[in-house]
């Protein structure tokens, strides 16, 4: 094999694995933002008051497309309600009675302690 035809696969295998990492990079932006999705799905049906309510039949059906198209471990999934249950703080506002879900639920979305959280779960994806 000559030094020319050895440096021309050689150029191609690191150009194949740069799209293959590319590949795998997106898929895991995917795979994070199926579970971030889950957690607030799962914030807006856990604090939604009318359990009969047609938003929380919605929530409910979100909640489950984004647990059955992702591919962590359910343990993940688990910890996910964890963390919405340990964050979620009510959020009244001066001129509004009561507390405002979509709200508070958006600020756990929004945070860099949930996006760093929702990293941490990198090493529970199955592909």
């Amino acid at each position: 094999m000559n030094i020319r035809y050895k440096f021309v696969l050689y150029i191609a295998l690191i150009l194949t694995q740069g799209c293959n990492a590319n590949i795998k990079n997106t898929q895991l932006i995917e795979q994070r933002l199926k579970i971030k999705n889950y957690g607030i799905s799962y914030c807006m049906r856990e604090n939604t008051a009318d359990k009969n309510s047609k938003a929380y039949f919605e929530y409910s059906q979100a909640e489950g497309a984004y647990f059955n198209t992702g591919s962590h471990s359910v343990k993940s999934y688990d910890r996910v309600r964890a963390f919405i249950d340990s964050n979620y703080k009510q959020s009244n506002f001066k001129d509004y009675e009561g507390d405002n879900t979509f709200f508070s639920c958006l600020n756990i979305y929004n945070s860099d302690n949930y996006n760093g959280f929702i990293k941490s779960l990198d090493y529970e994806i199955y592909e």
